[in-house]
């Protein structure tokens, strides 16, 4: 019931954050560990981890079917491409910014088209 539904608001919530907190912090301790792929240069590498991590939660968010949880992430995203778009990174706040958008986007079809009831929102 409802009841339920509320319980799951801020685990959820907490799962959106955490999944986005750990990108940047992975992204920023890459950075200083001068963690280099393929021979990436720092911007790439950035693209790299905060990209392949926010996709990879793509899956839960498909499963998830909860704005609770992208609502965070999307934020966290965002909160990148403010940091990023006049600091001398203005390609990487856009990919920060069109992550987010792809989210809210598979959220919202997941909604519509998934078999399963969302947990939290209805």
């Amino acid at each position: 019931g409802t009841l339920n539904n509320l319980a799951y608001a801020p685990v959820f919530a907490l799962a959106g954050w955490l999944t986005i907190a750990s990108a940047a912090g992975i992204s920023t301790a890459a950075k200083f560990a001068g963690f280099n792929p393929m021979g990436l240069t720092e911007l790439p590498a950035s693209f790299l981890v905060i990209s392949l991590w926010t996709l990879a939660a793509t899956g839960l968010v498909w499963y998830a079917k909860s704005f609770v949880y992208v609502v965070p992430i999307a934020w966290g995203l965002y909160g990148i491409y403010f940091a990023n778009a006049g600091d001398g990174y203005p390609s990487l706040g856009k990919t920060a910014a069109g992550l987010a958008a792809f989210l809210i986007v598979v959220s919202v079809v997941s909604k519509i088209v998934g078999t399963k009831n969302s947990t939290v929102i209805k």
